[in-house]
């Protein structure tokens, strides 16, 4: 059983002092990073949370992204366990709402929120009204007045067509998912292609039959547009690298080009985004992008409690990098 004394030792505060602050003694005062040291300290250490009368963050999680694509997107799952570890750490508690339970989902005590997926008009206006402090992960959502955090896929991209053209790679081509605006239901350009046809662009490379996208970032997309590939190309013309936006869209592919005799990377290569576990083991081992899920979770998380603890006239945006992990699916042509 964790003591006060325990939590005493840890941090150098007498026990009077943090009895009063957990059982929120309104004659005391404490500093922000006082009461923040004990109250992380009393968390790590277990100190049972029923004896924590000092309020703990409440945050709203809106969770657009269903059980299906979570399953099929380790990337996300993976994005939610890290949130939920790091929000403990910084005396939050995370409600998750479903896009099934909707946006006006009531969490009792909760004037903060992280949002994560598309969002429509009707709800976004919804989460203005409703919360003073936010931030948007995955998406660039009322930047004017909410944090907002995202891998930096424009510098991903763009580095990954310097590394097919540094490998003398000029017939090059994109595979990648669709996105649907939440309002009107139509498709509009993602950002990993609209930054690959940009940039492609300005080498004068970019080939509009080369371009293969459409379906949510799955296996089963990778499997639909692998199959258009093959039905499109022989394998003299087939690009000699693919530019894939997810990892789950790269085993779908692999899977079809394995079944259909193109050989990766001798007759094509690829290079995928997001570094999920499996990259590592399939025949060949992708080459992708890691994207730091921690890295993500945290700046949220140390984000939506700057918000609250230090009030600030403007907004943040940041966005995360990534690193290249070089396996067998992409190698210098020779």
């Amino acid at each position: 059983m964790v003591t006060l004394k325990n939590i005493s030792e840890k941090t150098g505060f007498s026990v009077s002092t943090i009895s009063r602050l957990l059982n929120n003694d309104l004659t005391l005062s404490v500093t922000e990073d006082t009461k923040n040291i004990i109250l992380t300290a009393a968390l790590d250490l277990g100190y049972p949370k029923e004896k924590i009368k000092l309020s703990i963050y409440d945050i709203s999680v809106y969770y657009w992204v269903t059980d299906i694509e979570e399953l099929h997107d380790t990337y996300f799952r993976e994005l939610r366990l890290h949130l939920s570890e790091n929000s403990e750490k910084h005396n939050m508690k995370l409600h998750y709402i479903s896009k099934n339970e909707g946006i006006k989902k009531s969490i009792k005590g909760a004037d903060s929120f992280i949002a994560i997926g598309s969002f429509s008009k009707e709800e976004v206006t919804y989460l203005n009204k409703k919360y003073s402090y936010g931030v948007f992960l995955e998406s660039n959502v009322l930047s004017e007045k909410f944090d907002t955090v995202n891998p930096d896929l424009d510098w991903i991209t763009k580095n990954a067509i310097n590394l097919m053209l540094s490998a003398g790679h000029k017939n090059i081509g994109l595979i990648c998912g669709g996105y649907f605006e939440p309002d009107s239901n139509m498709k509009i350009l993602d950002r990993r292609e609209s930054a690959f046809r940009q940039y492609l662009s300005t080498f004068g490379l970019l080939k509009e039959e080369n371009i293969y996208t459409g379906g949510k970032f799955s296996v089963e997309t990778g499997h639909k547009l692998g199959q258009k590939i093959v039905e499109n190309n022989t394998l003299k013309s087939l690009p000699t690298a693919f530019f894939v936006a997810s990892d789950p869209i790269a085993v779908g592919v692999l899977q079809v080009f394995n079944e259909n005799k193109i050989h990766v990377p001798s007759n094509t290569n690829l290079i995928s985004i997001n570094d999920i576990n499996i990259a590592k083991y399939i025949s060949p081992s992708l080459s992708t992008y890691h994207i730091d899920r921690f890295a993500l979770a945290n700046t949220a998380i140390l984000l939506l409690k700057d918000q609250r603890e230090n009030p600030r006239p403007f907004n943040k945006t940041v966005y995360v990098g990534a690193n290249f992990i070089e396996r067998e699916s992409f190698k210098p042509r020779k």
